[in-house]
């Protein structure tokens, strides 16, 4: 017969022995400088995520783990084109050349070099104009995964890690397509090469562009979307991969009535609430500064313990914003 606390004290040796090599292998990655792996580190938070992605837990290296915390799938993403007040030209341009060639009329896009969709897409304005809600929108109407690239994904502190991070954005984007790799403020990555660059800034300048490349040559369902407040800095071999340009200016007063009508909640507001005239006295305003407004405008309404927001309180909110 089996004795038990032997065969306990047996899976217990093994555990320790277990626990004691990953802290050994942990202790190795610090001295010598390499990344420690997403599933040592959040065994239970790695393997959901990869379930609820589709994918393989093995099939990733130790980049596209890293770069895993940086994807949102589709059915997380609240944002859709309906959702967008304003820009109704901007998602006219983006349904007719993008969204569709890739759903209901794609067999008369398809083997057409010239109806080829565009694989890259700035978007350039002012902030808080949009161009984050489109991108996300864009991601949300292909059914596609939405990899956020940012300066902190991307810098490492490490020689050589970053031009592995940037290819392991690429590989993973081809691994979850359709999806959409998205880079806010592409300016700060992708910006003008000087002289005075250091070597490794050139070196993940010209692995994105040729990552880039790759993509707007080969994959139709790998989109890469930039969005920055200022074009002018933007390296040019960018804007050549980016064919398709699109300016997200700041709203007019009928977009902005649109804006408006979007974010507030009849059920939360008087029923004489006039849009047209919050949207005639908030010239100059953003989407995202509208957005604040009305949430401004919500405090003032608790403030003075009332469940409604009447035009006072936005009134007064834009006042204080203004």
């Amino acid at each position: 017969m089996l004795q038990y606390p032997s065969v306990l004290k047996t899976i217990l040796r093994y555990m320790v022995f277990l626990i004691a090599i990953v802290l050994v292998f942990i202790g190795i990655c610090y001295a010598i400088g390499e990344q420690i792996p997403k599933f040592l580190l959040e065994p239970i938070s790695f393997l959901n995520q990869t379930k609820s992605l589709g994918i393989s837990p093995w099939n990733l290296n130790l980049q596209e783990q890293e770069v895993l915390g940086s994807v949102i799938m589709p059915e997380d993403i609240d944002e859709t084109f309906d959702s967008i007040g304003g820009n109704d030209h901007i998602v006219d341009h983006v349904q007719q050349l993008v969204i569709k060639p890739f759903q209901s009329r794609a067999d008369k896009y398809r083997n057409k070099i010239l109806l080829k969709p565009p694989n890259g897409i700035l978007l350039y304005g002012p902030p808080g104009t949009g161009k984050t809600m489109i991108a996300r929108a864009i991601a949300s109407e292909l059914g596609g995964a939405f990899i956020n690239v940012t300066p902190d994904l991307v810098e490492n502190k490490y020689f050589g890690e970053s031009q592995k991070i940037i290819k392991a954005v690429f590989s993973l984007a081809d691994k979850l397509k359709p999806s959409v790799i998205f880079i806010d403020e592409i300016d700060g990555l992708l910006g003008k090469r000087s002289m005075l660059d250091q070597s490794h800034v050139n070196s993940c300048k010209t692995q994105f562009l040729s990552m880039m490349d790759g993509v707007t040559k080969r994959d139709e369902n790998v989109i890469v979307i930039g969005a920055t407040n200022n074009i002018v800095g933007l390296d040019p071999a960018v804007k050549r991969r980016m064919r398709l340009q699109l300016e997200v200016n700041l709203p007019n007063q009928e977009d902005r009535q649109k804006i408006f009508e979007k974010i507030i909640p009849l059920a939360e507001v008087c029923e004489d609430i006039d849009m047209e005239g919050l949207a005639g006295i908030t010239e100059g305003f953003s989407g995202s500064d509208i957005n604040e407004m009305c949430k401004l405008a919500a405090q003032f309404a608790l403030k003075n313990n009332r469940d409604i927001i009447t035009q006072e309180d936005f009134v007064e909110s834009q006042q204080t914003l203004g």
